[in-house]
């Protein structure tokens, strides 16, 4: 019994994280995270041109060295999807819009005189 209600609890739970996924604004809001635009820009940075060294084991276990170089340590955590400077034109214009609101805020937002 308890395997079954685990199950169906497992089942619901699959069922609400598609319909989340399914969401416009959660999409909206992924692209506007200074958090993924930075992280993407500092694995670009820090990967491109290494090269990686496999030992006798991993060497037999894959048959080749899984992962070579930064491109393919890049592309295999998809972090190679925008370009260096796609990430940091997106985090400029997420700097400069939050400058405009707080400006904004503080500008025209009324505020009450202290005593």
């Amino acid at each position: 019994y308890a395997a079954r209600m685990t199950q169906s609890y497992t089942q619901l739970y699959e069922q609400c994280i598609r319909r989340v996924r399914k969401q416009w604004y959660q999409r909206r809001v992924r692209g506007t995270s200074y958090l993924k635009w930075s992280f993407q820009a500092l694995n670009q940075i820090e990967f491109t041109g290494l090269t990686f060294t496999c030992n006798d084991t991993m060497v037999k276990m894959y048959g080749e060295c899984p992962i070579s170089n930064g491109s393919v340590a890049l592309k295999s955590y998809d972090l190679e999807r925008e370009s260096l400077e796609e990430c940091f034109s997106a985090l400029a214009g997420i700097i400069a819009l939050f400058l405009i609101l707080s400006y904004v805020f503080l500008k025209f937002i009324n505020q009450k005189p202290s005593k």
